[in-house]
């Protein structure tokens, strides 16, 4: 009997204590599960509260040897770091983590994965990188077939392919998403395709399609009641209305949107929402609201160190103190957004460059193997012809032999010499890109020095003098920006040139005209001296029906025309301007026509001015 009690007690004691042990796990395990939500929620805000909270997660979870948790709390660590673009420390934590997920096989936790590894190489502009690990999320979720995780991977590739400026592609992808999204009735994850096939649209001024995106995005917003949304899809549309001359709305949307404000957390998100109401109010005229939501914009960005958005709210503080008059807070702006914009193009420059230098490196390792390779094949060879012919072709191998190290020594320095040249090659591209950026720059200043020096002038004949001759100064330095931001160095793309000419003209010269410009051009590359003959003499055509053409109506159109036909390319520049009357236009009384016809000539071109109704200018060359 007595034996029999103390089995049972020994027996009660091992399960009290199994119990105990069990309910200790469970405690820490729910412990490592709230360290890992709160380093992730601090991670965007405080980087050391999200390390710590990682950090002792890490420890815990492997002191009672729970992998699953463990990579969590790899991958939490590694989020810390992400936010503070640490990407070599990013990496390391996220490598553990996926170590830990691929041995066992955790797909679901593997899509997670995969897609924080492409953000992180996003954010850095390894956008290649980024598209990898995208693309490989993307198989994982077809194989689970996880309509969620295939539509965030087909939203992310269209952010890539949107960054890279591949609009078709990436509009594909957004749409892609967005089929998804509406089939899932996933209200919330509508939201982020909708935005970003309104921002294409935007960036391609197809207004009415963007207006479309985001009024589809705002009931979307409201239906789910998310206020932060709602207030950043009115700040858009403000901004969206104000460009397309309409005030009132945009007025409407700036106050709507301005509720909203205390609702938005995210940083980046209200730097961007302060951007856009400074920016339409600046459209509509306020210049008080437009210059208070700029200048808190900027303070967010330069603490968040979102370089592009800075430096868009320099170039609109620039523009915003011109219009008031404030010349040296103007000035003092454009240096900073020159300053920022050389820095960032310098960056760009150095990735270039290491990206030639990586290629170049691989290039000369697959040469020296394939060099190898061939010399092996050929030793190979050769041995065998000395074991079965040694007595017979020994001196003869002995010629063949020297013959093939002179061969070889020949080769060698001819490769170097090459190598050489090559290296050579990419040094002057980079110099030439250098030089143009540079000349671009200084014919800018210029540019803005005349513009500045038209506030100071009280003569209408200087004035107009002084606004034309920048305009000139400005048609010559877009192209040296073409120049530095492709590869060629030699040839442009003359159709975005033309709209870049007649977009500044419009905006810096318009006289608040109602104008309606239509450009209907081929897209073909020139050399740079065709090409800055070619935008000077559309510069002078569209300022000369700026200036001088009177339509019957408030409207004045403009139509350019240039095509590449097969024996030679036509010019042609019109307005509807009254023509008062149809006398031969004398060249020799205008020093535009002048500069046209020097134009013309350098063309080897003919030009034909024809004014019955209107004046239309034809050059052929």
């Amino acid at each position: 009997m007595q034996k029999f009690l103390l089995i049972v007690l020994l027996l009660f004691h091992n399960i009290v204590w199994s119990q105990k042990l069990t309910e200790s796990i469970l405690n820490d395990e729910k412990k490592v599960l709230q360290l890992i939500a709160t380093s992730k929620k601090f991670s965007p805000i405080h980087f050391d509260s999200a390390r710590v909270n990682a950090e002792k997660a890490i420890l815990l979870s492997a002191k009672f040897n729970n992998e699953h948790l463990l990579a969590d709390s790899y991958t939490a660590k590694g989020l810390a770091f992400d936010y503070q673009s640490n990407l070599d420390s990013t990496l390391y934590w996220y490598e553990k983590a996926l170590s830990i997920r691929l041995q066992q096989n955790n797909k679901p936790e593997l899509i997670k994965l995969y897609n924080n590894y492409g953000v992180s190489y996003f954010y850095q502009g390894m956008y290649d990188r980024a598209l990898v690990y995208y693309i490989e999320s993307l198989k994982q979720s077809e194989t689970l077939k996880d309509s969620i995780g295939i539509a965030r991977s087909f939203n992310n590739m269209g952010l890539i392919y949107d960054k890279k400026g591949d609009w078709s592609k990436a509009t594909a992808y957004f749409e892609k998403s967005l089929y998804i999204k509406r089939l899932l009735n996933d209200d919330a994850g509508l939201i982020f395709p909708l935005t970003n096939l309104s921002n294409i649209a935007f960036l391609q001024k197809d207004y009415s399609s963007a207006e479309r995106y985001m009024l589809t995005n705002l009931q979307v917003s409201e239906k789910i009641n998310d206020s932060m949304q709602i207030g950043i899809s009115y700040g858009l549309l403000s901004i969206l209305y104000a460009i397309q001359g309409n005030l009132f709305l945009s007025e409407k949307k700036i106050a709507e949107c301005e509720k909203f404000l205390p609702y938005v957390i995210d940083e980046f998100e209200l730097s961007l929402l302060f951007y856009n109401l400074g920016e339409s109010s600046l459209l509509v005229n306020l210049q008080g609201k437009s210059e208070k939501y700029l200048k808190k914009s900027l303070e967010i960005s330069k603490k968040i160190k979102q370089s592009d958005l800075v430096l868009k709210v320099y170039k609109s503080l620039q523009e915003l103190y011109k219009k008031q008059g404030k010349l040296n807070e103007s000035i003092h702006f454009y240096d900073l957004y020159t300053v920022l914009n050389d820095s960032i193009f310098n960056i760009n420059q150095g990735v270039e460059i290491a990206k030639i230098e990586q290629q170049f490196q691989m290039e000369k390792k697959e040469s020296e193997i394939e060099f190898l390779n061939t010399n092996m094949e050929k030793t190979n060879a050769q041995k065998r012809n000395w074991i079965f012919g040694f007595a017979f072709l020994g001196i003869l191998g002995i010629i063949v032999t020297w013959f093939l190290i002179l061969n070889n020594r020949k080769s060698n320095e001819l490769e170097m010499r090459n190598a050489q040249i090559q290296t050579a090659l990419a040094e002057n591209k980079t110099l030439m890109k250098e030089m143009n950026h540079r000349i671009k720059n200084n014919l800018q200043m210029i540019s803005s020095m005349l513009h500045l020096q038209t506030y100071y002038s009280t003569i209408p004949e200087i004035t107009n003098t002084l606004q034309e001759t920048a305009s000139r100064i400005q048609s010559i330095s877009l192209i040296h920006q073409k120049l530095y931001t492709k590869d060629s160095v030699q040839q442009i793309q003359i159709q975005p040139y033309i709209k870049e000419i007649t977009e500044y003209n419009i905006h810096n010269f318009g006289n608040k005209k109602i104008i309606h410009v239509d450009i209907d051009s081929d897209d073909f590359t020139v050399d740079v001296e065709k090409g800055q003959s070619i935008g000077l003499i559309i510069n002078e055509l569209i300022l000369n029906a700026l200036k001088h053409a009177k339509p019957l109506k408030d409207l004045l159109r403009i139509k350019i025309v240039l095509k590449n036909g097969f024996d030679r390319k036509i010019l042609r520049v019109e307005d509807n301007g009254i023509v008062e009357t149809k006398n031969t236009v004398d060249l020799s009384n205008s020093y535009g026509m002048q500069l046209i016809q020097s134009f013309v000539e350098k063309l080897d071109g003919k030009m034909e001015i024809n004014r019955e109704y209107g004046w239309k200018v034809t050059i052929k060359w």
